[in-house]
């Protein structure tokens, strides 16, 4: 009730009792006119008390189900809150990241891009930034059968035969980056490599039989030392791109018992690298071209190609990935002369995918199959990068 009905009430009030106190309208009357009148007033009256005590009860149970900041007045009063109102005045934890729709997630975009972004630096999409540098163990395996002629002297003549060779390449090393000024980046990799080969020949169709022969070898691999530049940023239609060059040294071998070991050379690769990104997807392509240089009148043949890929940020933790690479390498030359046809075409699809294992550490696994004969069958390569701070450094 507000103040303007109360002042009305109390004015009415005034005006009864003064005509009450008039010559025969006292209290003490007993006019049953004035008697009604006084009892409809006393009713009143409690039935507004009651309504003013359950206002203010309702007041109170309101206030008692908000939470409010506590002041030093009030942090002196004994009497404890009760469990409910203890649980209401907890502030809430933040939400985890949950899942709105499907393959939508209500994330911080910071936080969406952080698979994301370390991916795309381990595939050289993204450089490091100033004073932070990556260690990355890694090994891969790579699996190729392939099917040559051979010529099997039968009597006086000659009779060619198929003869499947089994190659398994293993190969453990670690990559090192380092963030450096003026958006750059020093890239170091070493590998070792080892080689499971064996040769099956089928001398069953001229009277022989299934014979199998099985040589392995192992050697340091090709040191490779690399600097990476970003160009230019992204903007408006214009996507990120890195200019990336590597220098191969042959610290490793070309042949050991018989088994090549595909090293031995010096090389010079130069490429470009652009990264287009459409949250939650980034696209990339790059294109290069390696330039192997002679050793006493051998060479493996120049190459060039391209590659083209998609990234997810399927979570704050994980990402996908699918690309397509394709390479085309030129003819060998042995003892200066070129080898007409020994020119290649490899070709591989591959699958990705990288998780978060915890700070710093990142674990990808990467798989890829050959599209055409001179690639190899599938490959598998699994890395575990560690990003860290260089401590010498400001």
């Amino acid at each position: 009730m507000n103040k303007l009905h109360k002042k009305k009430l109390s004015l009415f009030i005034g005006v009864v009792l003064g005509v009450a106190s008039l010559p025969g309208w006292g209290v003490g009357s007993r006019d049953p006119v004035v008697q009604e009148l006084l009892r409809k007033l006393e009713a009143r009256d409690r039935l507004i008390a009651d309504l003013q005590r359950r206002v203010t009860h309702l007041e109170q149970v309101v206030e008692a189900k908000q939470p409010q900041p506590t002041s030093p007045r009030e942090s002196t009063k004994s009497p404890a809150p009760s469990r409910q109102v203890a649980k209401a005045q907890v502030p809430a934890k933040p939400a985890k990241p949950k899942q709105s729709a499907i393959g939508a997630f209500e994330v911080d975009e910071e936080a969406a891009e952080r698979a994301l972004e370390r991916t795309l630096t381990q595939t050289g999409a993204l450089l490091l930034p100033l004073r932070r540098a990556e260690i990355q163990p890694f090994f891969n395996y790579i699996r190729q059968e392939i099917e040559v002629p051979q010529l099997v002297q039968v009597g006086q003549d000659l009779v060619t035969v198929k003869q499947k060779i089994r190659r398994n390449q293993f190969e453990p090393g670690v990559f090192a980056r380092f963030g450096l000024p003026m958006e750059s980046q020093l890239e170091l990799r070493l590998p070792y490599t080892i080689v499971d080969r064996s040769e099956v020949s089928n001398l069953a169709v001229v009277g022989g039989q299934i014979s199998e022969s099985n040589n392995s070898a192992s050697h340091i691999g090709d040191l490779q030392v690399g600097i990476a530049k970003t160009v230019f940023r992204e903007k408006g239609w214009r996507p990120d791109l890195i200019a990336r060059l590597t220098w191969v040294a042959p610290t490793g071998r070309k042949f050991q018992d018989g088994i090549s070991l595909g090293g031995g050379f010096h090389r010079l690769r130069g490429s470009l690298t652009m990264l287009k990104r459409q949250d939650p997807l980034a696209f990339t392509g790059r294109f290069f071209y390696d330039a192997a240089f002679d050793d006493h009148n051998d060479n493996p043949g120049d190459r060039f190609g391209f590659s083209i890929g998609t990234f997810l940020a399927a979570s704050p933790e994980t990402s996908l990935s699918i690309s397509l690479q394709q390479s085309f390498v030129d003819d060998i030359k042995l003892n200066g002369r070129t080898i007409n046809g020994t020119d290649r075409v490899i070709s591989s699809v591959v699958l990705g995918a990288s998780t978060i294992l915890g700070r710093g550490f990142l674990l990808s696994v990467f798989g890829g199959i050959g599209l055409t004969d001179d690639s190899p069958d599938y490959f598998i390569n699994v890395s575990m990068p560690l990003r860290f701070d260089l401590p010498f450094t400001r």
